[in-house]
């Protein structure tokens, strides 16, 4: 159990199937059935690396929103369907996404979604046919089988193909995978399902046509078995973006020890059980009637399969789609970054049976205040006026603003401080950044968003399982190295009783101006950049990863008096044992 949590929970576990969203038992795309509530969208886009991913494309009912630099989106005022729900995101260079939701509340939907770069890895020619391998996976293209997408006419070269695979080990998989495994058979009835192993496969021409396979023809694909008891009528289905569902196209077999499947186009592809369902739906509160939020949910069969997944809006309320007269098991958890994990969430029961609909009504879990972290204040602009489109980020959970007050709780595993942090859409301004006592509740009073873009900069080594956010002594300056004037980057914050720091590092040429672009940086340019823990009792005490090579791209640039901003990778040798360490992150610095 959590380090330093004591949770009862007071409602009987049974009562906890808070599946991850709702569907209609009855609900067929298009059928008007269902009740409309008025309700805000508040959505984060990431990558893969945790990182905002700004311009995306937002579609919702007619309604349009692009994420903006810290891969925020909103859309206020909205009509949500009690039944189904279904909001696309899309971006050049990744694969297609959509999130598929519904509630019966006025509320604040939260939805966190992570986009998966195109990667065009793979490739065969398209008149010889050829099969291409990804993690467990086997697509087998035949001959002369693939059309240009738009004009349905014959390709004949080289076929770049794009793939990602998700099942049930990965991560973030309830961020990565379409919908919410919700899905339709081919009597058009909603069914709920048991997850094998999905699949996005995108094909392009070495020119960048989108390509397709030929109508008439299929490409077989082949998936390893996953561990646990399969069923013995398994389906095979892509995700439709436009319904927001898994729609069943055809039956999968097992061969050869393989769950094998004829595909006849590609997009996302699963293999799974269909399965009848039931609705429930409830609100999750702590002892004092405090809504819990910014969660996700998990339920699985006892076998260990996911059959759905979904999110605690921000009003605690959560409603979902889940199989029918199965036991089953439910678990609680924290979005990335959060000691609540995937591993290790806050909390897991096994529930079920259930044979009807049911209304949960609340689910109150006890927290003392040695397992919370909680804000409140009122934002305001640089005009003392409430923020009314914007945003806190506690920690890793992002909080709208609508009208400038705030009130968010996180649940803590350790002592460490959280930081706190606001923003103004409009402006793209940002508060300046705060470390709050944790456990404990801030007062904040009121938080003026008017600072410069706030200054941040990120060091992640997943090999080291490091994650850091710096905040404090940024700048650049500037470097003889060579006979060369060269400028680079420095940070150094204290944290967990270290003194992480960056020095020397990022050098390119000093100019006038930070072009946008990309810069490879090595030994050989950058002099002895590099990352370093220091010990803060004991600075001789240290730790130090001199750079080898990389790269930084800078995504915003401009000359003095300029906000910097930009990705980082690099290669780091342990200047103690000779291993190396791969390195990533972002920045923004006031030139």
């Amino acid at each position: 159990m959590i380090k330093k949590m004591q949770i009862a929970i007071t409602l009987l576990l049974t009562l906890a199937i808070i599946g991850c969203q709702k569907d209609s038992e009855e609900f067929v795309p298009n059928e008007v059935q269902s009740e409309f509530v008025t309700a805000n969208l508040f959505g984060v886009v990431l990558d893969e690396n945790n990182d905002p991913i700004e311009g995306a494309s937002i579609t919702y009912r007619g309604e349009q929103a692009v994420s903006d630099s810290y891969g925020v989106y909103t859309l206020n005022s909205v009509n949500v369907d009690s039944k189904h729900n279904v909001l696309n995101i899309s971006k050049d260079g990744y694969h297609l996404h959509s999130r598929t939701f519904r509630s019966k509340q006025q509320t604040t939907l939260q939805i966190r979604s992570k986009l998966i770069e195109l990667e065009f890895d793979k490739s065969f020619d398209s008149n010889q046919g050829g099969s291409i391998s990804i993690e467990g996976i086997t697509i087998d293209f035949k001959s002369n089988s693939i059309v240009l997408e738009d004009t349905e006419t014959e390709y004949l070269g080289q076929v770049l193909v794009a793939t990602r695979y998700a099942d049930k080990s990965i991560a973030d998989f309830h961020q990565i995978l379409p919908g919410d495994l919700s899905s339709i058979n081919k009597n058009d009835e909603i069914q709920s399902q048991e997850l094998y192993g999905a699949v996005s496969v995108v094909l392009q021409s070495s020119d960048g046509q989108k390509l397709q396979i030929k109508n008439g023809t299929t490409a077989t694909l082949k998936m390893n078995l996953p561990s646990g008891e399969l069923a013995n009528n398994i389906s095979a289905g892509s995700f439709d973006h436009d319904l927001g569902l898994w729609k069943e196209e055809s039956t999968a077999a097992i061969i050869e020890g393989k769950l094998v499947a004829e595909v006849p186009h590609f997009t996302w592809w699963n293999i799974y059980k269909s399965i009848p369902h039931i609705i429930l739906d409830g609100r999750l509160t702590d002892q004092n009637g405090s809504p819990i939020s910014n969660k996700y949910i998990t339920v699985r069969g006892d076998d260990g399969f996911i059959s759905c997944y979904g999110s605690v809006e921000a009003d605690g309320t959560f409603s979902g789609l889940i199989p029918k007269d199965q036991n089953l098991i439910i678990k609680f958890h924290d979005y990335d970054g959060g000691c609540v994990s995937n591993s290790q969430p806050l909390y897991e029961s096994a529930i079920g049976p259930f044979s009807q609909d049911t209304d949960l009504g609340d689910l109150i879990i006890q927290l003392d205040n040695t397992t919370q972290c909680s804000v409140n204040g009122l934002a305001v602009d640089c005009d003392n006026n409430p923020i009314n489109d914007g945003f806190i980020r506690l920690g890793n959970s992002f909080y709208q603003l609508t009208d400038g007050t705030f009130d968010a709780s996180i649940i803590v595993c350790d002592n460490d401080p959280i930081r706190f942090i606001a923003t103004d859409r409009a402006s793209q301004l940002s508060s300046v950044a705060v470390m709050v006592d944790a456990p404990g509740t801030t007062n904040l009073n009121v938080v003026s968003v008017c600072a410069e873009q706030a200054d941040f900069f990120t060091i992640n080594c997943d090999a080291l399982n490091m994650s850091i956010i710096m905040n404090e002594n940024i700048g650049m300056y500037n470097n003889e190295h060579n006979g060369e004037s060269l400028i680079g980057f420095g940070a150094n914050t204290t944290q967990n009783d270290s003194i992480y720091s960056f020095f020397r590092t990022f050098f390119v040429p000093l100019t006038s101006t930070f072009n946008v672009g990309q810069y490879v940086i090595n030994d050989s340019n950058s002099g002895e950049g590099g990352y370093s823990i220091y010990d803060a009792d004991n600075t001789n005490s240290s730790r130090q990863f001199l750079l080898e090579t990389g790269t930084v791209d800078i995504t915003s640039g401009g000359g003095v008096g300029s906000v910097i901003k930009g990705t980082y990778t690099y290669e780091g040798k342990d200047t103690d044992t000779d291993e190396y360490y791969s390195f990533y992150g972002s920045f923004q610095i006031l030139y």
